[in-house]
């Protein structure tokens, strides 16, 4: 085996090593337990009594969709933490962190109050007037 095929080897074998040690490299793998930020729009009209502020019910909701068991870090997390923001002015819901299997759980299983999940796109302005975007 020469020199510059032996280079190659250790490249490829540091690569996947690298690849096998941190998922989240592989976009595939990492799609459905990569936490993203999701804006909540509820009805607050729909909020149940026994809640004696909104946040508290924001909380239940996400406490709702994790599960009893925690198998990841983002599981484990207290629900009201993953939640980042509470929007009171123009709407009535909450930013949160949540992957994409719980957002779609969120959307889909008829939890009262919730109105539509959306996942949030920002878009920044660079010094010189370009745009980037971000999710």
């Amino acid at each position: 085996m020469d020199r510059r095929s032996s280079r190659r080897w250790r490249f490829l074998s540091l690569f996947l090593t690298a690849l096998h040690l941190n998922p989240s490299l592989c976009s595939a793998a990492a799609t459905k337990v990569s936490p993203r930020t999701y804006i909540i729009h509820m009805a607050k009209s729909e909020m149940p009594g026994s809640f004696s502020h909104h946040r508290e019910w924001y909380a239940s909701t996400v406490r709702s969709i994790t599960g009893a068991s925690s198998s990841t870090k983002l599981e484990a997390e207290d629900p009201a933490r993953r939640i980042l923001y509470s929007y009171e002015t123009a709407f009535h819901g909450f930013a949160a962190r949540l992957s994409e299997a719980e957002a779609e759980q969120l959307e889909s299983s008829g939890i009262p109050g919730v109105v539509s999940v959306l996942r949030r796109r920002c878009t920044s302005y660079t010094r010189r007037g370009a745009r980037s975007s971000w999710a």
